[in-house]
């Protein structure tokens, strides 16, 4: 067994994020510009477009936050 004493103090903060996302690009272009747009809230674990409505993307989203960025 290994004792890991940092290991217990370590603590995952995770924020759920909602934005809209204007269709411009495609593909590779898309997936990097809702990327960019994330990290303004914190390091994307998880993302994905749950609607189009015309040329606007809604994105919902699970980052990780630094220590930095905990509230």
């Amino acid at each position: 067994m290994v004792n890991n004493a940092a290991a217990g103090s370590a603590r995952l903060a995770t924020k759920f994020v909602r934005m809209t996302v204007e269709l411009g690009a495609t593909g590779v272009e898309l997936r990097h510009q809702i990327e960019t747009q994330l990290h303004d809230y914190g390091e994307p674990l998880r993302w994905a477009i749950t609607s189009v409505d015309g040329s606007v993307a809604h994105v919902e989203a699970v980052v990780t936050l630094g220590a930095a960025a905990q509230p």
